[in-house]
């Protein structure tokens, strides 16, 4: 083989690697990316993707250690995704406006904190929060809300699923 046609295969197979490189960097990162937008992108621009239904497997009251008569709801999306609903009751002293503020100091990350109106027409607070599963180690999205004496809070490991959840009205 002529050393002119040896450089040629070597530069085209060194253009190709680059090639197959970037592709199969291209697509290890595709997925954390595409997480990462959903994370913080508002529902509208991804529900385009698909609808998501919900059904309910799991329900369940609890006292907890702080005052609280906690009723849980487990859901699963349609695409295999959990949802937690829970309802924060007090229990004598308690108060759902002390358990909102804890539970944004402790959060990682706070996406949003701003007042809403409840269907009653009364200023209520709502937040967006990103907190770490102690059990799992995973990081967990969670939409919490007052709503007079009661703390709601809608989590998911999937913003995208919370979001849409509260969206339809669960």
């Amino acid at each position: 083989m002529p050393a002119g046609w040896k450089l040629a295969s070597v530069v085209l197979a060194a253009a190709l690697g680059v090639v197959v490189l970037a592709y199969w960097r291209t697509d290890l990162v595709k997925a954390p990316v595409e997480n990462l937008g959903a994370r913080f992108a508002s529902p509208g621009s991804i529900s385009a993707r698909r609808k998501l239904a919900f059904k309910e497997d799991a329900a369940g009251i609890v006292l907890d250690q702080d005052g609280f008569r906690v009723a849980v709801y487990g859901f699963t999306s349609s695409d295999g995704n959990d949802v937690n609903y829970y309802l924060l009751t007090p229990v004598g002293s308690a108060s759902a406006a002390t358990e909102f503020d804890k539970r944004l100091a402790l959060a990682d990350h706070v996406v949003a904190r701003e007042p809403f109106k409840n269907p009653e027409g009364r200023v209520e607070e709502r937040a967006v929060i990103f907190f770490g599963n102690p059990r799992n180690h995973q990081e967990v999205a969670a939409i919490l809300w007052t709503d007079g004496r009661t703390l709601r809070s809608i989590e998911s490991g999937s913003l995208y699923h919370a979001l849409e959840f509260e969206k339809q009205g669960h």
